[in-house]
């Protein structure tokens, strides 16, 4: 098949959503259907293949009609900058974030000129997009432009008045760790090295077949995971919650095991437990609520929670700090995300929420913002099939391919990433939806971290017995910046 001719998107009758068929019928009436080859739309521009130079010469002259209009058909990509010798100037899109709105962006541009760049197109605002990823008139605060690509690796912030601000291209080199080679300056991937073990740092083997860290986990313990005694558990949970103010009428029922995913402030390890029953009582809510201070616990997130939207006032006053809450019903569902009193309320931002999914994000310093995600997985596994693509879905349109590394995403996601090391007994977890979140992970360039410092040992955050079953299905799960920085877990 040969060179491809080029319509672009915009070119199209306003307001028609064409599809490939459209494209090639178009064509096959200007040179024949059996022409044409096939029709490929990638993003704004269409791509339409034919067979042989000949009908490619042909399609160029006649031209394309659709809908009784004539549309400009390009020999070559239109998007494509060329010199004066008609040679590819290579060029890509500059994000400029973390400055005011309010900054001039000529003021920009003569930063972005002192930095030795060459702009090939005006600086512009980008728009916000509401949940249904329709563009609003309204602005993000981040900004764009075309640019030369560099020939050396640009400075990652420059200044601009008194700010500094973010720079990010698709071929920026920064100071990132790549999981595959531990080597810095570029992600696992695009990692073309040989892989290097994560515990003993020797190439040839992943961490999770590293005998060194099978034969430790071996000599501290051969499975983490007990099996409660009920009539232990139940005492265990009444004492737990002797400490509650006297008065206070309870209707607590002491089989109720409550739990929930954290992240802790330093010196603390992550922790996930089990979350059930919900918070609907008033001892339980509140002996969880102090688990966690006792515990320093900058953010917590919270799953099944059983709250509506009318108890977050009630829940602030509890907790003290600030919440972010999905109601559920008074039976099921319900998330929260929560943040200590120590993190000003100002820097800390809801970006979106529905029943499932809390994104919120955390301004920790000028210069860096960690975005949390909190979520709930549905457990019919065709729905966690269309679950797991949406959230990839969200999370890039939501947060941006650039901020990855600075994410925290907790929750629980019921299922399994390794039917052998997260499981005993029971009904395996189908390949298809292991596959589907392995693959949402990658992606996004994430790393389980619990899993990342304990590659070949088992421990579990839900069980039920008689038969004895039990999984791993709650994760946090970090982005490359953060993940580098995590010592254990």
């Amino acid at each position: 098949m040969t060179q491809p001719v080029f319509v672009l998107a915009r070119n199209l009758t306003v307001g028609e959503n064409y599809i490939n068929y459209d494209i090639c019928l178009a064509a096959s009436k200007s040179i024949g259907r059996q022409e044409v080859g096939g029709a490929q739309r990638i993003n704004s521009l269409w791509r339409i293949y034919v067979n042989g130079p000949e009908a490619r010469i042909k399609l160029l002259s006649k031209g394309l009609t659709i809908n009784g209009i004539n549309i400009e058909i390009s020999s070559q990509n239109p998007l494509l900058l060329r010199g004066s010798d008609g040679k590819e100037v290579p060029t890509t899109k500059l994000l400029i974030s973390d400055i005011p709105i309010s900054i001039a962006n000529e003021a920009l541009k003569a930063a972005l000129i002192k930095k030795g760049l060459t702009l090939r197109s005006k600086i512009k605002m980008e728009g916000i997009r509401d949940p249904q990823r329709k563009l609003t008139e309204w602005l993000s605060g981040r900004r764009f432009v075309w640019i030369d690509v560099p020939k050396t690796n640009i400075e990652q912030y420059i200044d601009v008045s008194q700010f500094k601000a973010r720079l990010f291209h698709k071929e920026m080199v920064t100071e990132m760790t790549c999981r595959r080679c531990l080597k810095k300056g570029h992600s696992a991937k695009n990692c073309t090295h040989e892989e290097v073990c994560f515990v003993c740092k020797k190439p040839g083997h992943r961490a999770v077949n590293c005998q060194k860290q099978v034969e430790e986990d071996k000599s501290e313990k051969e499975m983490r995971y007990q099996i409660t005694d009920p009539e232990e558990e139940r005492h265990q949970n009444k004492k737990a919650l002797q400490d509650n103010s006297e008065g206070e009428e309870s209707e607590i029922d002491p089989d109720i095991s409550g739990g929930w995913t954290t992240v802790k402030s330093p010196k603390k390890s992550n922790k996930t437990k089990n979350q059930n029953k919900g918070l609907r009582n008033t001892l339980k809510r509140k002996a969880i609520l102090r688990t966690l201070k006792r515990e320093r616990t900058a953010i917590a997130a919270l799953q099944d929670t059983y709250l509506i939207e009318d108890d977050i006032k009630k829940l602030e006053k509890e907790w003290g700090g600030h919440i972010h809450l999905t109601g559920g019903t008074k039976r099921s569902k319900g998330l929260i995300t929560l943040f200590d009193k120590s993190l000003e309320q100002d820097k800390i931002r809801l970006l979106y929420k529905n029943e499932r999914i809390i994104i919120s994000s955390v301004q920790t310093s000028p210069d860096i913002t960690l975005y949390v995600i909190n979520i709930y997985s549905p457990c019919a596994e065709q729905e966690k099939l269309e679950f797991f693509n949406d959230v990839k879905q969200k999370i890039l349109s939501m947060i941006g391919q650039d901020r990855l590394e600075n994410v925290i995403c907790l929750g629980d996601f019921n299922t399994v990433l390794d039917n052998n090391l997260d499981g005993i007994s029971g009904k395996k977890h189908p390949d298809n939806t292991i596959r589907s979140l392995s693959e949402c992970i990658s992606e996004l360039q994430f790393t389980d971290i619990w899993r990342l410092h304990h590659p070949a040992e088992k421990d579990f955050t839900w069980s039920r017995g008689s038969p004895t079953i039990a999984r791993r299905l709650d994760y946090i799960i970090l982005g490359e910046n953060l993940a580098r920085h995590v010592d254990e877990t």
